[in-house]
């Protein structure tokens, strides 16, 4: 049933295009307000049907499936700048923004938001959600950084805003926090207050290739910790491409100022040539943007993996990956990681249990996590989408029980099954 009235306004399809795993939602609503998205989720709880959130449906390929779903609740009419004070560099929009629109704005007025390496339709609820991030968090941290306050509807029809509107705000418990990568398992996320930075007046890439993954990877940990403030260090492989066989690319990218700019370029091509790169190129205007959407493109792959490590092992585990991923048939590997971060996704043309296993078992050995970003539906159960729980998955279950006892929004889609 697709649903209208008061509490619904804006785009809705037929429920066939919210479809998830096979099932299709009876219920299609979009409230326009927190208000409506509680009143929403609080009558789906009565009744006991089970809601998922959906913005433009650009994440909900992650996560295990949903063991019950009945109302797909669309942000798409909260979807607004509800206020900006370019001055003050602080943001607040409805969480069914698209990113793309949220950045447009922003450099309309000489800034931008630093969640990049998403889908430009991604919306911004759902960024928070999942704790999507990309290259630009080592220099300006994640969601986790970048969310002020947060506006959230709960199952019992409360609407709980946590933050504020203004960089420094230390009023309260930090609960913004609970909700940046919940997987909207606690509420709905209705409206997200960020801050916002300055647009760099120069970018540009040094592009350097190795023979060496190895080396590469020092070399580009040695960057990400340096000085020189560079916005991104990425350390990519494509065994896709036949002629970069064996070739591991670091990409730097520099932002700020012209001058610092250019001191940067210089100082990280004399690292990288010193350091034995086969060739070292340096990108500006097209070419820079050209690299970086390169670099991105190698993450969208039919099947895809975040596996995650301590910075210093990001590197070993790069050659356990590739090893693991040469043997027999098995589907050639892409691999994007983020020096200095401890991310780096795996891109596949597919992934069966064996191989997800096999790569799972490396970022176990290398103290790390792995979990499923986009596969198959029937690698979509808790224990391997997410892996097996830690110690801390009882804290998680408590505080389940609290905000949301009778599993009303996304059940079964987080770690454990939450």
């Amino acid at each position: 049933m697709v649903q209208s009235g008061p509490v619904t306004t804006g785009e809705i399809r037929h429920p066939s295009d919210y479809e998830i795993g096979g099932i299709i939602p009876s219920e299609v609503v979009a409230p326009a307000s927190p208000a409506a998205t509680a009143e929403v989720v609080s009558s789906a709880r009565e009744r006991g049907l089970a809601v998922v959130p959906w913005g433009n449906g650009t994440a909900q390929s992650g996560g295990a499936l949903p063991t019950r779903y009945h109302v797909a609740c669309l942000t798409s009419a909260m979807g607004s700048v509800i206020e900006y004070e370019p001055a003050d560099l602080v943001i607040t929009v409805g969480a069914g923004m698209p990113i793309g629109q949220v950045q447009a704005t922003l450099a309309a007025a000489g800034q931008f938001l630093a969640l990049d390496g998403v889908d430009a339709r991604a919306t911004v609820g759902g960024i928070v959600a999942t704790n999507r991030s990309g290259p630009s968090r080592l220099l300006y941290g994640s969601a986790r950084d970048l969310v002020l306050g947060i506006t959230v509807a709960l199952p019992n029809g409360d609407v709980v805003r946590s933050g504020g509107r203004v960089v420094k705000n230390v009023v309260g418990y930090d609960l913004n926090k609970l909700h940046v990568g919940g997987l909207g398992t606690l509420g709905v996320i209705c409206e997200v207050t960020f801050k916002v930075h300055p647009s760099p007046r120069a970018e540009a890439s040094v592009i350097g290739w190795f023979s060496s993954a190895e080396t590469a990877n020092v070399v580009a940990l040695d960057l990400a910790r340096s000085n020189l403030g560079l916005r991104a260090v990425d350390v990519t492989s494509d065994s896709d491409d036949a002629s970069a066989e064996g070739v591991t690319t670091i990409s730097a990218w520099c932002s700020g100022w012209p001058d610092a700019v250019a001191r940067q370029c210089r100082e990280v091509a004399t690292i990288i040539s010193a350091a034995g790169a086969t060739t070292v190129h340096t990108m500006n205007g097209g070419d820079h943007d050209a690299a970086r959407a390169r670099v991105e493109a190698l993450r969208v792959r039919g099947a895809r993996l975040k596996v995650t490590a301590l910075p210093s092992k990001l590197g070993q585990l790069q050659l356990e990956v590739a090893r693991v991923t040469r043997v027999g048939d098995r589907p050639c590997a892409t691999w994007v990681a983020r020096a200095g971060i401890g991310i780096a996704h795996v891109g596949l043309s597919e992934l069966d249990q064996a191989l997800l296993a096999e790569i799972r078992s490396c970022a176990d050995a290398a103290g790390g996590t792995c979990v499923i970003e986009a596969g198959a539906d029937n690698l979509k159960t808790p224990d391997l989408a997410w892996g097996t729980t830690r110690a801390d998955f009882r804290v998680m279950t408590r505080i389940r029980d609290e905000f949301d006892p009778n599993r009303t929004i996304n059940p079964g889609r987080y770690v454990g099954g939450l």
